[in-house]
């Protein structure tokens, strides 16, 4: 794991010293996101076309690589391959996501995944997303996540409530998702940020979403 860590944080410096001979540009196809900390983690995206993404990431031993494709605005297909260096399981895993927009600030979200998690489980959420006001969003619904690293441990489906508000002080800004089961456990999930420049920004993140013990992870997420 410490060697997983160091090898990250080697990686972000790299992206940082890169910044210095690139110049600056506004269409940027790809990005990665290095944090390094209690649970160290490592992901990104590259924009093949309008509608297909390459994704993957790795967190918690489990290693993930697949494409995204939006056959709409409103609908979308994940497929991929999940791997566990832990027991050197590989299985495959899909899903969908959906957004129905209602008004001008309501719409119904939400997205179904097999396998991306645990292997064999299923995950989902289904909720009503709110904007109260501009980029402050409610989101009211009912979820189920299994595997580690999640806001959900007993592995059930439960009633929740989330915020997702963020707010842009010139180059410095803050995005709160906390969760709260109608149930009464609450959950913190935190990111502060500062914008170095176009392509790059620094990154906490503080949250508790495993078994609410709070985790810290200082990183990059660069674009590209």
């Amino acid at each position: 794991m410490k060697r997983i860590g160091v090898g990250m944080l080697a990686f972000s410096m790299m992206l940082l010293l890169s910044t210095v001979s690139w110049g600056a540009e506004n269409d940027y196809k790809g990005s990665v996101k290095a944090l390094v900390g209690n649970e160290s983690m490592i992901e990104g995206s590259y924009q093949l076309s309008e509608r297909i993404d390459l994704v993957g990431d790795y967190e918690d031993h489990v290693f993930r690589a697949g494409v995204d494709y939006d056959l709409s605005d409103k609908f979308g297909l994940q497929l991929g391959v999940r791997y566990d260096d832990e027991d050197g399981s590989t299985v495959a895993y899909g899903g969908f996501d959906f957004t129905i927009p209602f008004g001008t600030n309501l719409e119904l979200s939400g997205f179904y995944n097999y396998n991306y998690e645990a292997k064999n489980e299923e995950d989902y959420e289904a909720y009503i997303k709110i904007e109260m006001y501009a980029n402050q969003f409610l989101n009211a619904g009912v979820m189920r996540y299994t595997g580690s690293g999640t806001s959900n441990p007993d592995d059930e489906a439960k009633l929740f409530v989330r915020g997702d508000f963020s707010w842009q002080f010139n180059k410095y800004s803050i995005k709160l998702r906390p969760v709260l089961f109608i149930e009464g456990e609450f959950f913190h999930d935190y990111d502060f940020a500062y914008q170095a420049n176009e392509r790059l920004q620094w990154v906490l993140n503080i949250n508790d979403l495993d078994d609410q013990e709070l985790r810290y992870r200082i990183g990059v997420e660069y674009k590209f």
